[in-house]
């Protein structure tokens, strides 16, 4: 789909660990991202789901 983007080909892989401050509900991590020539806008924000979440 062209609304999703895959580890490898579209962006470098960050790991797999999001610190959160305590108490915030919000993270912000920089990723590199793959044939950036394709990209339409200044920024692209992403919604990360996940299990295990302490």
């Amino acid at each position: 789909s062209a609304d999703t983007a895959t580890s490898g080909s579209d962006y470098k892989s960050i790991g797999t660990t999001v610190t959160f401050a305590a108490g915030s509900t919000t993270a912000t991590e920089k990723v590199s991202v793959i044939n950036h020539n394709l990209i339409e806008a200044d920024q692209v924000s992403a919604t990360v789901r996940g299990r295990n979440l302490v």
